[in-house]
């Protein structure tokens, strides 16, 4: 996926594509030992987070799920987007990012985004490397990175701003423990 410059509704896919944005390759390998499951086994991202989990997070009632076409990534790996729709508006997108054949670490791939947003904070207690960052055209995004079978997979959720901080952070915290 490609980052976008100009504003999107929150929860649209494009909206989270900034936070998947592929760091540089590092030398180095990932800083966790394998799963229980390989990156492979992750061919789609709806899976991971329950319609009522995002009920729940975005205090909307009635969510819906629908899985995009998953898209190549710069690196060979492969990005897989669901978007939750609630009363027919925009309720939160989900991108799971496998780095397939990337020998970045959760550490820098936080870096990066980082480094790439404004106020962005380091978030502890998820997966190997969090952090969350909300935009000035109204959303916010929280990511986690995971190694899975030696390759890092970064699940990023985005919504509006509104919602609480805390409870998207379980959100992402559930779909990563289901890496």
């Amino acid at each position: 996926m490609s980052a976008c410059s100009e504003a999107v509704s929150a929860g649209s896919p494009s909206s989270v594509a900034q936070a998947t944005t592929q760091p540089a390759p590092s030398a180095g390998s990932p800083s966790s030992p394998a799963g229980r499951r390989t990156a492979a086994e992750i061919t789609a991202a709806c899976p991971l987070v329950e319609t009522s989990e995002v009920d729940e997070a975005f205090s909307v009632s009635g969510a819906t799920a629908e899985e995009a076409p998953s898209q190549k990534l710069a690196n060979g790996g492969q990005a897989f987007v669901c978007s939750y729709t609630a009363g027919g508006e925009d309720a939160a997108a989900l991108v799971a990012s496998v780095y397939e054949g990337n020998e970045v670490t959760p550490n820098q791939m936080i870096k990066a985004v980082m480094d790439k947003k404004a106020g962005a904070e380091r978030v502890s207690g998820i997966g190997e490397g969090a952090v969350y960052y909300a935009d000035q055209d109204g959303t916010a995004t929280f990511s986690a990175v995971k190694v899975v079978g030696g390759t890092p997979v970064m699940v990023a959720v985005s919504g509006p701003a509104t919602a609480d901080k805390d409870r998207v952070g379980v959100l992402v915290k559930h779909a990563v423990d289901k890496l």
